[in-house]
């Protein structure tokens, strides 16, 4: 009986080995030699941060009958708030001042306003418990200061600004406030800045908008012309303040550094970003070197920082539109970038989106057209999204970490591709790794050159497909075809082509498997897909003739020498 049972149960084994001859398994496995990457998420970025609200009274527009009424044409020199309360002013102060030095909250509603002053900030909050500054429906109101600054310190807290606050400050209402900074910055809070509502424009020949411990953006419409940076946060300090939060807004920038700057994190959930910095990417030339690669030295060698977004420790995108034209990276973390929403439209003279640690894109609609390299990291990870992105080296690029591990078999450098619908037209590798490729899902489309350095797809380590509908044509040179332990079918063909060429892939029954125009001259073509199957023949058709027909004998076949 116990031989019975043992037969039977070979036998069992031996059908499941033959059911599985045609039939791999088409989702996540084991990869000998794939490094085990911990991928960060918005928790992980966030920790820790302190990360601001707008409070029932960064929202009050409302003056009570109380309220302080002030023509500012009568003040000699300077208009001195020392208690709190709510102060209106209107009329216009000439080579004068508002100061604020009070231990309670003060309300200031701008109602016609013009305050300019020579020496120092035109508006200087010395001390308050808060200052809510609020623009008077249908008013226009201006603050201006000089270039020369006449202060009795030299501390980090001396005033450098227009409005400058060493107290929490919120600007609030439905006019409209145009700040000219001359000096220095346009508006500073050694604190929390909010702007909740309001048409505010600053110019300045330094830093637009400053926050020290915190900048958040609820509403309103910006803009900035800065001389530097356009929207900062600067508390280096504490880990859990110097964040830039964007909740709404309609914000144009023009910036001779970085639309946003945060010590910390960035912080996204909606609104409209519109930003040009250091000129804008058609200020980087691409140069053709004797081998045929493009590059941007110009972007490389500027040692003034001219990006879109810019944080020290992670930025976190959840939704908004981000319309970013950049001389230098459009997005840059030192740490992690997390984007699960939003819609892109980057043209960088470096790369779009760069992180020194992980970047991980779970969502959104993305539109680089223009770029060095498109999407780079030490680990790469993609899960949802749409992203189209078109750039004179890299598409997608993962660096590695820049420490070495203790051991070399932990060594990270990850692309994995879960999900989304990409398309890559690269100048360089359409995906590159400095070890790993990982696909296991979406729908990745490449065109890249036909060089000798440049492929498809290009790693040092593990090239695993598992799943998702891949596609590639361009140079076969140093190609890198999948590995034999992929859980999905994939084919590696040798074929000329031209930029232009309308490239089709056909199985035996006449079914349309992939359909793709060729971005530059081509002289393989690579493609996998759930479909696939071992022993089944596929047809390669270059506009509409046929040009190689093969038969899938193997979880990576390739037709041809490279």
């Amino acid at each position: 009986m116990k031989r019975l049972l043992a037969a039977m149960a070979v036998l069992l084994c031996l059908c499941l080995l033959a059911g599985c001859a045609n039939k791999l398994k088409s989702s996540e496995k084991y990869h000998e030699g794939m490094p085990d990457v911990d991928f960060a998420d918005e928790a992980e970025v966030l920790n820790g941060v302190n990360i601001p609200e707008f409070k029932a009274s960064d929202m009050d527009e409302s003056v009570p009958e109380n309220a302080m009424r002030v023509d500012l044409a009568s003040a000699d020199k300077e208009y001195r708030i020392t208690s709190g309360g709510t102060y209106v002013l209107s009329g216009a102060l000439n080579d004068g001042r508002v100061i604020v030095d009070s231990m309670d909250a003060v309300h200031i509603v701008l109602n016609g306003a013009a305050i300019a002053c020579k020496g120092g900030p035109a508006l200087y909050c010395k001390n308050a418990d808060r200052l809510i500054i609020t623009l008077a429906e249908g008013t226009e109101n201006f603050i201006s200061d000089s270039e020369e600054y006449f202060l009795d310190s030299g501390d980090e807290n001396e005033p450098n600004a227009a409005i400058f606050s060493q107290s929490d400050l919120t600007i609030n209402g439905k006019g409209r406030l145009t700040v000219t900074a001359k000096h220095n910055n346009g508006i500073n809070s050694r604190d929390k800045l909010k702007l909740y509502s309001g048409d505010i424009e600053v110019i300045s020949s330094d830093d637009g908008i400053v926050g020290k411990d915190c900048l958040l953006i609820g509403g309103g419409n910006i803009s900035v012309t800065s001389g530097d940076d356009a929207l900062r946060s600067t508390n280096s300090k504490d880990e859990e303040r110097g964040s830039i939060v964007i909740r709404g807004g309609s914000i144009g920038i023009d910036a001779n550094g970085d639309a946003l700057n945060a010590k910390n994190c960035i912080v996204i959930d909606g609104g409209v970003i519109n930003a040009k910095c250091g000129g804008g990417a058609n200020e980087v030339e691409f140069i053709l070197q004797n081998d045929g690669k493009l590059t941007n030295e110009q972007a490389q060698q500027n040692s003034d920082s001219c990006k879109g977004l810019s944080a020290k420790r992670g930025i976190v995108i959840r939704g908004g539109v981000l319309e970013l034209d950049t001389f230098d990276d459009s997005i840059h973390s030192n740490g992690s970038t997390v984007i699960s929403g939003g819609e892109f439209n980057i043209k960088s003279g470096d790369e779009g989106i760069h992180s020194d640690a992980f970047t991980v894109i779970n969502g959104g609609v993305f539109r680089i057209e223009r770029c060095f390299e498109g999407i780079q990291g030490a680990n790469v990870r993609i899960s949802g999204g749409v992203l189209d992105i078109a750039s004179a080296d890299d598409g997608i690029n993962s660096t590695g970490s820049t420490e070495e591990p203790a051991d070399a078999e932990n060594k990270d450098g990850l692309v994995k591709i879960e999900g989304g619908v990409i398309s890559v037209c690269a100048n360089g590798d359409g995906v590159d790794s400095n070890n790993a490729i990982w696909i296991v899902g979406g729908v990745l489309s490449i065109s890249n050159a036909n060089s000798s350095t440049d492929t498809p797809f290009d790693c040092e380590g593990v090239f695993a497909i598992d799943g998702g509908s891949v596609f590639g044509c361009g140079g076969s040179e140093r190609l890198v075809t999948a590995s034999g332990d992929s859980g999905q079918y994939s084919a590696f063909v040798v074929i000329d082509g031209k930029a232009g060429d309308e490239i089709t892939v056909k199985n035996a029954s006449g079914v349309v498997l992939f359909e793709q125009t060729a971005g530059f001259d081509f002289s393989c073509v690579a493609f996998s897909s759930a479909d696939m199957k071992q022993g089944a023949s596929y047809t390669v058709f270059i506009n509409g003739a046929e040009s190689v027909t093969f038969e899938l004998t193997s979880v990576c076949t390739v037709k041809g020498e490279f």
